[in-house]
C-alpha cells in the first residue's frame, strides 16, 4: 500500500469521531422548523384566501379604481389646465379625488377656490425651489414673487408669464409657448416633440398633458376668438398689450401654478429622462 491509500480513511471510522447524537439532534430541528413553517405557509395562504373570499366586493372596487386612477388624473389635468391651473408638486396626489368630485359635479368657483388655497399655502415653497433649482433667474423670480405678495398682479403676471418660457428654455432649449399642428389638425406645443424625444412613459405623459397641448393660457388666437377656454388667462394678449382686464389675485396664482409647474415638474421629469437615456446601461444593446 502506497502512501496517498495510507491517508484514505474508512466513513465508519471517520464518523465514529462526530458526536452522533447531536447531529441526530440537529436534522430533528431541522426537520421541525420545515414543519412548523410548512403550516404557516399553509396557514397563511388560507387566511389570505378567505380574506379575499369575505372582502371580494371591496377588493374589486379597490383594483377597478386603481386601473381608472390614470383616467381620472388624465381628465383632472386637461379641465385645470383649461382654467389656467397646473398641479404644483408639493400638492398631495391623494387631493386629486376631491378635485375630481369638483369637477363632476361642475362646482369649478370650488375648484378655483381650493386651487388658489393650495397654490397660495406653497408660495414661498414654490419660490425657494424655484430659486434654488434656476439661480441665474433668481432676481426675476423674486421680484415676480414679491408683486403678487404686494397686490401688483399685472406685474406679477407679465413677469412670471417671460419666467415660465425662460425656465421651460432651460430645460428644453425650446420656449414653451409655441406649437404646432399633428395629423388630424391636433394642436400640439412646440415641446411635445422633444418631450416624448426623452422616452417618457405614459402615466408621465399624463402628468406633462398641460405642456403637451395647446389649452388655457397657450391658447392660440383663433381659440381666443372662437371663445374658448374663457376661464384661463391667455399668455399671448396679455404679452402683447392686446386685453388689459387680466391682473386679478386668481389670474396671477394661475401663472404662478404654471411657472411652479415648469420649473417643478417639467423640469424634474426632463432631468431625470436625459439621465436614462444617457446612462450607460440604458446605451447598452442586449
Amino acid at each position: 500500500m502506497n502512501e496517498a491509500n495510507k491517508e484514505v480513511r474508512p466513513a465508519k471510522e471517520i464518523l465514529t469521531e462526530v458526536d452522533r447524537e447531536n447531529l441526530r439532534k440537529m436534522l430533528e430541528n431541522i426537520s421541525t422548523f420545515a414543519s412548523e413553517m410548512n403550516k404557516k405557509i399553509q396557514h397563511t395562504v388560507g387566511a389570505v384566501e378567505e380574506f379575499a373570499r369575505q372582502n371580494a366586493p371591496v377588493i374589486a372596487t379597490i383594483v377597478k379604481s386603481l386601473n381608472q386612477m390614470p383616467n381620472d388624473f388624465s381628465a383632472i389635468q386637461k379641465t385645470l389646465a383649461e382654467r389656467g391651473w397646473f398641479f404644483l408638486t408639493e400638492m398631495p396626489a391623494s387631493d386629486y379625488r376631491s378635485l375630481k368630485s369638483l369637477i363632476d359635479d361642475s362646482k369649478f368657483d370650488d375648484l378655483d377656490k381650493t386651487m388658489s388655497a393650495w397654490t397660495l399655502h406653497l408660495l414661498d415653497e414654490t419660490e425657494k425651489k424655484l430659486c434654488d433649482l434656476f439661480p441665474d433667474r433668481e432676481a426675476l423670480l423674486r421680484e415676480g414673487f414679491d408683486n403678487h405678495r404686494k397686490g401688483k398682479y399685472a406685474s406679477a403676471i407679465t413677469l412670471l408669464l417671460t419666467q415660465s418660457d425662460g425656465l421651460c428654455f432651460d430645460s428644453l432649449k425650446m420656449i414653451f409657448f409655441k406649437e404646432r399642428q399633428e395629423k388630424g389638425g391636433i394642436r400640439v406645443t412646440g415641446i411635445k416633440t422633444e418631450l416624448e424625444a426623452l422616452g417618457i412613459d405614459g402615466f408621465t405623459k399624463i402628468i406633462l398633458h398641460p405642456v403637451l397641448t395647446v389649452s388655457g393660457i397657450n391658447a392660440n388666437e383663433e381659440q381666443i376668438r372662437n371663445g374658448e377656454f374663457p376661464n384661463s388667462p391667455h399668455r399671448n394678449p396679455i404679452l402683447h398689450g392686446k386685453v388689459t382686464d387680466y391682473a386679478s389675485e386668481l389670474n396671477s396664482l394661475k401663472i404662478i401654478s404654471l411657472v411652479g409647474f415648469m420649473g417643478g415638474v417639467v423640469h424634474t421629469i426632463v432631468e431625470e429622462a436625459k439621465k436614462s437615456v444617457a446612462s450607460p446601461i440604458s446605451a447598452t444593446t442586449p
